[in-house]
């Protein structure tokens, strides 16, 4: 029972931490300002880390995006 209840534990955790996560950018309307926390050693972390990989990515797209949309912006009021 014990062993059972330990590797739930160890199972349970960081699939509660993942979904956590996911919740809070679904409620977020896409907010990929925060990182995954890793909470174990083994394929949970490397989950955890290609999640914040690709939210790193996404970042900076979004900053890039922004950047450009003030630049065309900027030129829309010259042309006016």
């Amino acid at each position: 029972v014990g062993q059972v209840l330990y590797l739930r534990y160890l199972i349970l955790k960081p699939v509660r931490a993942v979904t956590a996560t996911f919740n809070e950018i679904a409620e977020g309307a896409g907010d990929f300002s925060r990182d995954m926390r890793p909470v174990s050693h083994d394929e949970f972390r490397e989950l955890a880390e290609a999640y914040n990989r690709f939210a790193g990515k996404m970042r900076g797209i979004i900053s890039e995006i922004r950047r450009a949309s003030i630049e065309i912006a900027r030129e829309a009021v010259q042309v006016k």
